[in-house]
């Protein structure tokens, strides 16, 4: 009830170019996870890690496999939803993050994560095709 009250509070009083720009800017933020999630997969990895840990599947800055799949869950819908909808040159940057995005989702070997993104790219061309 508390969330969302303030969920209403927020809305009623934000421009509609405020929610975008914090949208997209929080969607670039995904892009440096994604690649350092890519340069863990490739063994570039430059903080080093205690021994024992398990690097087989990436983290990125995140810590744990599926703390960055569920992000990227949540990013890359978004993502799809900014580089098909966008008309310009503009939705290229989208096209890269969701790409990148993508190849780290399925290098964290999370099957939950994985479940998560196609259902919600299902739900996601459910309502767009109506």
């Amino acid at each position: 009830m508390l969330f969302r009250s303030i969920f209403i509070a927020v809305v009623s009083h934000v421009e509609k170019e405020e929610v975008e720009r914090w949208l997209k800017g929080g969607l670039m933020v995904a892009l440096p996870i994604s690649i350092y999630a890519l340069v863990q997969f490739l063994g570039w990895d430059f903080i080093p890690y205690p021994t024992g840990e398990d690097l087989s599947r990436v983290f990125s800055t995140l810590g744990n496999s599926v703390y960055l799949g569920s992000y990227l869950v949540l990013v890359i819908p978004l993502a799809l939803s900014l580089f098909l909808t966008v008309k310009s040159r503009a939705k290229y940057p989208y096209g890269v993050v969701l790409v990148l995005s993508a190849l780290a989702l399925l290098l964290t070997y999370t099957r939950a994560a994985w479940l998560g993104a196609a259902i919600g790219g299902t739900v996601y061309f459910v309502i767009c095709a109506r």
